[in-house]
Parts: C-alpha cells; sequence; structure tokens
C-alpha cells in the first residue's frame, strides 16, 4: 500500500534539512558557507510566507462565521425586519410653504417648501428618501410646468431642520423668471422612502406676489 504523500513544504523542510547536515559536516571551521546562508533566507522567506497564510486564512474564517451569524439572524427576523423600522407613513406639506422673495426686490422669486415625512407613529422624522417637488401654474390652458428640483437622499440630509418645537425639510425652489404669470403656484412633492421603496405624495396651492 501506498504511503499517504506529505505536503510539499514539509518535503522542503527535510531536505533543507538534509542538505544543511551534509554541508555542514563537508564544511570546516571557516565560517557559514554560501549555500548554508542562502538556505537559511530562503527557510525564513518561507516561514513568513506560512505565518501570513495563516493570519489571513484565520481572518477568512472569522469574517465568515461572522456573515453566517448575519444571515441566521436576518432568516430568523424575516419579514419583522421593515415592519420594525420607522418608515413614511404619509408627507405633509407645512403652512409656511409659500412664496418668499430672496432678492430684495419686491415680489416673490421662489417657493419655500416646508415637508413633514410622518412614520408608523404619527411623529416627523427625518425620513432617507429621494424627493422630487414641481412648481406647476394649474390656470395655465395647458397646466404649465413651470421648475422642478430633486433631491438624493445626501442632498435632502443637508436641508433638515430641527430646533425650537420644529421638525421638517425646508427647501427654496427659484421660480423662473418672465414664466410666472399666475399669482397661485400649486406644488406638488413626491418622496421615494428608502426603506420600503413606496411613492409618498402630497400637494398645495400657495398664493404669491407676483414681480
Amino acid at each position: 500500500m501506498d504511503k499517504p504523500g506529505r505536503a510539499p513544504i514539509a518535503v522542503f523542510f527535510e531536505v533543507a534539512v538534509g542538505v544543511a547536515v551534509i554541508v555542514g559536516a563537508c564544511g570546516c571551521n571557516r565560517g557559514p558557507s554560501p549555500v548554508l546562508t542562502e538556505l537559511h533566507d530562503t527557510l525564513t522567506a518561507r516561514q513568513d510566507e506560512i505565518d501570513a497564510l495563516r493570519v489571513a486564512n484565520e481572518t477568512l474564517a472569522h469574517e465568515l462565521t461572522e456573515t453566517r451569524q448575519i444571515a441566521e439572524n436576518l432568516q430568523e427576523i424575516g419579514d419583522k425586519r421593515i415592519e420594525n423600522f420607522q418608515r413614511i407613513e404619509a408627507i405633509k406639506l407645512g403652512r409656511s410653504t409659500g412664496g418668499i422673495g430672496t432678492d430684495g426686490v419686491t415680489g416673490d422669486d421662489a417657493i419655500k417648501v416646508i415637508l413633514k415625512p410622518i412614520d408608523q407613529h404619527g411623529r416627523v422624522f427625518s425620513a432617507v428618501g429621494s424627493l422630487r417637488v414641481r412648481l406647476l401654474d394649474l390656470a395655465a390652458a395647458d397646466k404649465m410646468l413651470l421648475a422642478e428640483f430633486t433631491w438624493t437622499p445626501a442632498e435632502l440630509a443637508g436641508n433638515w431642520a430641527a430646533g425650537l418645537g420644529t421638525y421638517h425639510y425646508s427647501l427654496t425652489c427659484p421660480l423662473p423668471t418672465g414664466k410666472v404669470t399666475s399669482d397661485q403656484i400649486t406644488v406638488r412633492v413626491d418622496m421615494i422612502d428608502y426603506v420600503t421603496g413606496q411613492e409618498h405624495s402630497a400637494q398645495t396651492t400657495c398664493q404669491i406676489t407676483v414681480k
């Protein structure tokens, strides 16, 4: 019966030791020979490689254990995970939504949008999602779209206002120059909740001072 094969590194070490013994026996007392020095350096390099591989293997094994644990936890939680996340139930536009002047000239040149996402518990919160705001002149024959604005979650986060009992997103939407003829502007807001993927909408009409 054949003997089980040995690992290449074991064979390498056996050969290395054999060579060292032979060279050591043959060499006189004239200090380490170049062969022994080279062999020593080679063995040291191989040992360093083995140590590095062992550390990498231990790290991968640890990461695999963590990944398996996470998978088991998620499988156990199931669909309850989404149910317990804070999510958007509805969005509302604040009463302060309306025309504002930003250039010091009489008349409004922008719409200030006050947005309040409401969670499943009826509380206003800084929901994570993307947002689109459209300004419309519904009095126009073609219900003209005056302007459209979008925000990514990261951009939207920078517009969150909290303090003194008020919590909302505050967004400034410039009105297009020369296009506004009506003093009634419809504000349409659509927000996609990044937790559930659902889209929520709100709409209001505000009065402005036309320039």
